[in-house]
């Protein structure tokens, strides 16, 4: 027997509203940890370097921890991520701290482009990593502003010198599993990534 109108009007208000209030929830707690200087230095990410124990054929790591990309773009709540991240950036001005969160976006793209590269969704994990290198490049500028200005940027610089080595490591990774047609794009990030400017 179908419902009444009223009644999945009802139900309808119910479920976009519960929708809504989540959405603001996750937004205002964002907003607040800006507030309360939850962007401070970078230095989290920049894992201090320890003596690793000899092996048999050692291989080379980057020492940069790449934040976990969290939802990814295939997840139905992703678009409320993207408005979410673009209401922080828009809330911190020119500053070390927005560096810090264009760093953390560009992370957390790339390390979601990786991700959805191993689950064979080749195309959105390669356009997901694109997007991260171009915060990483947005990153670059603003801290070479602050420096030139005289703001000292402190650990992010650090951080900022790893990422992209970061990044490389992880596409060097994925290549081997790779079509010639996705290949060839990975390797155009990889180039694009070699070729951007030092801090």
């Amino acid at each position: 027997m179908p419902l009444p109108k009223k009644r999945i009007m009802i139900r309808n208000i119910v479920t976009v509203t519960s929708f809504v209030l989540l959405a603001g929830a996750i937004l205002f707690v964002s907003i607040g940890r800006i507030s309360l200087g939850g962007y401070k230095a970078y230095s989290a990410s920049v894992t201090p370097t320890t003596t690793p124990e000899p092996t048999p054929t050692p291989v080379s790591k980057i020492d940069y921890y790449l934040a976990y990309p969290g939802i990814l773009p295939d997840q139905p709540l992703y678009k409320v991520k993207v408005i979410r991240d673009r209401i922080r950036l828009v809330m911190v001005k020119k500053s070390p701290q927005r560096v810090a969160l264009l760093l953390l976006y560009a992370d957390k793209r790339v390390g979601a482009g990786v991700a959805l590269v191993e689950g064979s969704q080749m195309g959105l994990g390669i356009t997901t990593m694109q997007k991260g290198v171009k915060y990483y490049e947005q990153a670059v500028t603003l801290a070479r502003e602050l420096i030139n200005a005289g703001v000292d940027i402190g650990p992010i610089r650090e951080a900022l010198g790893k990422a992209p080595l970061k990044y490389i490591e992880k596409i060097e990774e994925l290549l081997p599993k790779m079509t010639s047609e996705n290949k060839s794009a990975l390797e155009g990030i990889k180039v694009q990534l070699q070729g951007l400017p030092q801090i």
